[in-house]
C-alpha cells in the first residue's frame, strides 16, 4: 500500500488466493492505522498527481521516472535501482525487504540523494544531501522532496462522506504542503481542467488553468504568494480557500493575509471547532508547522500575499542539524510509550518506570498548547528527555521482555544519544548553547 500510493495507479491487487485479503480493515490492528493513513494520503495527493499527469501529456515523460533520466552522468543513478521520481518534486525509495525482528527496523537502507539539491523527508522533515544508509520502522517510508517544495494537496475533509467522489471534483480548497527544510525560497504549482472532457487538447481556446505558489524568506519574515491563475475554463472555481502548512519552522509572531492581520487560534479552539468564516493561524508542535487557514474564499484571478513573522530563523540548528528529526523521533517515542502501556497488562510495567519517555512523547502536545516554549522544549527533548528515556529503557524497567527492550532502544536510536556522540554530531562545544 505504501508503495502503491506513489505509483501512477493505486489498487489493492491480489490473486484469487483466499489467503491474500485485500480488505484493509481485516489486517491486525498494528497495521490498520498505517494502511488507512497511506490510503488517505493517496487521495490527498490528487492535485499533485493530476498536475504531474499534465506534465506527462506535455513532455511525453512518465509520472514515474528512473533517476538516470535527470542524472545520466552519475553512476549512482543506475546502481540505486529501487529509487525513482514520482512527479517533478518527489523521489521515492520503496523498501522491499522485511524488518529485522530483533530491532523492528529495516537497517541500512541505501539511498542516493541526487546532487545540486538538499532533500527533505516528506513525512518527518529529516534533511539529507549525500548518499547514506538509513533505518526505517514499518510506519515510515523513504519519500523525499527538494527543500522548498510546495506540494498541492487536498485538505482533510470534515467527514468521511466528503471523501467520496473527490477525484472527480475540481478542488474548491487546497492544502499547500510547504517543506521549508531551511531553504529561504521555494515554489510549486497546480494544474486544473474540467476533468471530464478532452477539451484540454484544443490549443485554440482556454481550457485549463495553472496556479503558481512561491515563498521567500528575508531575515525572519516569510512572504508566501499565491499567484493569480493563468488561464481559465467554464467550470474553474472563481474563488478558493486554502490551508497553508509551513513545515519545519518555529512559531509565528504575526501573520498578515493581503495586509490584514490574522488571529492566532489556540489548540483548544481548534478542537472545539471554528466558525469556518474567519481567517487564522495556529502552530502544530508535533510537526513544527505553522498552519494558516484562509477560510474566506479568495479570487482565483487575483494574487494573495501572506506575510509571516517568524520567531526564529529557519536555519536554527534545532531545525536543520539534529541527528534525527524531531518529528521522526517524537513519533517513535509515542510508539514506544504505546508499547510499554500495552506491556503494563502483561508484565506489570508501570508508568513510574519511564517518566522521561512519557515527557518526551508529550513534547509535541506541550508545544502545541504553548508555542512560545518550542525552542526550550526542543532543547529539553534532545538534551534531557531522549537520553533519559534511553537510560530508562536500558536500566530501569525490570519486567520488560528483553526483545521488546532491544526493539525500543534501536528504534529510538539510543546509540546516538550518549553525551559524547551527541555533541560530536551537533558539532557543539560543552559551553555552547543553541
Amino acid at each position: 500500500v505504501q508503495w502503491g500510493v506513489f505509483s501512477p495507479m493505486f489498487r489493492t491487487h491480489c490473486t484469487k488466493n483466499a489467503n491474500n485479503d485485500r480488505r484493509l480493515w481485516t489486517f491486525p490492528w498494528i497495521y490498520q492505522n498505517n494502511l488507512a493513513r497511506f490510503t488517505r494520503l493517496r487521495q490527498a495527493l490528487i492535485p499533485y498527481i493530476y498536475t504531474a499527469a499534465r506534465h506527462t501529456y506535455d513532455s511525453g515523460l512518465s509520472i514515474v521516472l528512473p533517476l538516470y533520466y535527470y542524472y545520466p552522468e552519475h553512476d549512482e543513478a543506475y546502481s540505486y535501482a529501487n529509487q525513482y521520481y514520482f512527479g517533478q518534486s518527489i523521489f521515492v525509495s520503496p523498501i522491499t525487504q522485511p524488518i529485522n525482528t530483533t530491532t523492528g527496523l529495516v537497517h541500512n537502507w541505501p539511498i542516493w540523494f541526487p546532487p545540486d539539491f538538499q532533500w527533505v523527508n516528506f513525512f518527518n522533515s529529516d534533511l539529507s544531501s549525500t548518499s547514506t544508509m538509513k533505518s526505517f520502522t514499518i510506519d515510515e517510508m523513504p519519500v523525499y522532496a527538494q527543500v522548498g517544495s510546495i506540494i498541492p494537496l487536498l485538505p482533510e475533509p470534515k467527514s468521511s462522506r466528503e471523501r467520496i467522489g473527490r477525484a472527480q471534483q475540481i478542488p474548491q480548497s487546497l492544502l499547500l504542503y510547504t517543506l521549508i527544510g531551511g531553504s529561504s525560497k521555494g515554489r510549486g504549482y497546480v494544474y486544473d481542467d474540467d476533468g471530464l472532457t478532452i477539451a484540454y487538447q484544443d490549443p485554440s481556446r482556454s481550457t485549463s488553468a495553472i496556479t503558481r505558489f512561491y515563498y521567500i524568506v528575508s531575515v525572519n519574515t516569510l512572504q508566501f504568494t499565491i499567484s493569480a491563475a493563468s488561464g481559465s475554463f467554464s467550470t474553474f472555481p472563481t474563488s478558493r480557500t486554502y490551508e497553508i502548512q509551513l513545515r519545519g519552522v518555529f512559531p509565528a509572531t504575526n501573520v498578515l493575509i493581503n495586509n490584514v492581520s490574522s488571529s492566532f487560534e489556540p489548540f483548544n479552539e481548534l478542537v472545539n471547532g471554528q466558525d469556518d468564516i474567519k481567517n487564522g493561524y495556529t502552530y502544530d508542535g508535533s510537526t513544527l508547522s505553522i498552519i494558516i487557514y484562509i477560510r474566506q474564499a479568495v479570487s482565483t484571478s487575483e494574487s494573495v500575499v501572506i506575510e509571516v513573522e517568524l520567531s526564529e530563523s529557519i536555519s536554527n540548528p534545532l531545525l536543520v542539524r539534529t541527528p534525527i528529526s524531531f518529528i521522526s523521533l517524537l513519533s517513535r517515542c509515542q510508539l514506544a510509550k504505546a508499547r510499554l502501556d500495552y506491556e503494563w497488562g502483561i508484565r506489570t510495567v508501570y508508568m513510574d518506570d519511564y517518566p522521561l519517555l512519557l515527557d518526551a512523547a508529550a513534547t509535541g502536545l506541550r508545544i502545541t498548547h504553548r508555542p512560545s516554549t518550542a525552542k526550550r522544549e526542543l532543547n529539553a527533548f534532545y538534551n534531557k528527555r531522549i537520553p533519559g528515556a534511553c537510560n530508562e529503557l536500558a536500566t530501569k524497567i525490570d519486567n520488560i521482555d528483553p526483545n521488546i527492550r532491544n526493539i525500543l532502544l534501536a528504534q529510538l536510536q539510543c546509540n546516538l544519544f550518549t553525551k559524547k556522540k551527541f555533541n560530536k554530531i551537533w558539532n557543539l562545544k560543552k559551553s555552547s548553547k543553541i
